[in-house]
């Protein structure tokens, strides 16, 4: 940080989306996925990393009830959980 408040490296990690399971074998894809940044609100700024991205995985049922939900975590959005999904 300089002397006058400004900071030479704006560094905040990326964001990521982590799938939590129950009674679910994960086939294929890692359970943490760092995404880009998301384009955001502000009309001064470049929109240039777009304002949406796909993550999929592909699981197996291992037994017992299974269920599935999706958590987002980003520095400056916070985090947001979906509701469990269960997988018939």
């Amino acid at each position: 940080e300089r002397a006058d408040g400004r900071v030479d490296r704006q560094v905040v990690r990326s964001p990521a989306v982590t799938l939590e399971y129950e009674g679910l074998e994960l086939v294929e894809g890692l359970p943490r996925v760092a995404v880009p940044h998301l384009a955001g609100a502000n009309p001064f700024l470049d929109p240039g990393g777009g304002s949406s991205r796909t993550v999929s995985w592909v699981v197996r049922r291992s037994g017992g009830e299974a269920r599935a939900r999706v958590v987002a975590r980003s520095d400056k959005g916070g985090v947001v959980r979906s509701a469990w999904v269960v997988v018939p």
